[in-house]
């Protein structure tokens, strides 16, 4: 990587003072849209595409869901008298998959696939480590 490189930095992890003296140069960023770069840069090189939003269904008031889940991450739709769709505001990831198992709510899981495979294994993994400490 080049000094000249285009980077992202995590703004938590960034230490000491600023010199207010010392000014970088301003430049254009690549493809014009900030966010969309720092999207891109975040996306693992590893991904032919970003993972598809989830959606799981929850036996549960889209109100008590509403004010457990961040609005900023998610949506929570009603359905029905007592239930409720959760759909994430971009791609999933196995956090969202164990945040939303903590809720300890009945929920389906309605996809993507991909989720439901990993939601399948980790529940295997918890299954065979509850049953290796009996």
């Amino acid at each position: 990587m080049d000094r000249d490189d285009w980077r992202t930095f995590r703004f938590d992890r960034i230490r000491g003072r600023v010199r207010l003296a010392e000014r970088g140069r301003q430049r254009t960023v690549p493809g014009g849209d900030p966010a969309a770069f720092v999207e891109r840069q975040l996306r693992s090189p590893f991904a032919d595409e970003p993972a598809a939003p989830a959606r799981i269904r929850i036996k549960a008031a889209p109100e008590r869901i509403r004010k457990r889940a961040p609005s900023r991450h998610v949506s929570v739709e009603p359905e029905g008298e007592d239930g409720c769709i959760v759909t994430t505001r971009g791609a999933w990831s196995r956090h969202f998959l164990a945040w939303m198992a903590l809720l300890e709510e009945p929920m389906e899981i309605l996809g993507p696939p991909e989720m439901i495979s990993a939601a399948s294994n980790l529940a295997s993994r918890l299954a065979a480590a509850a049953g290796a400490a009996q």
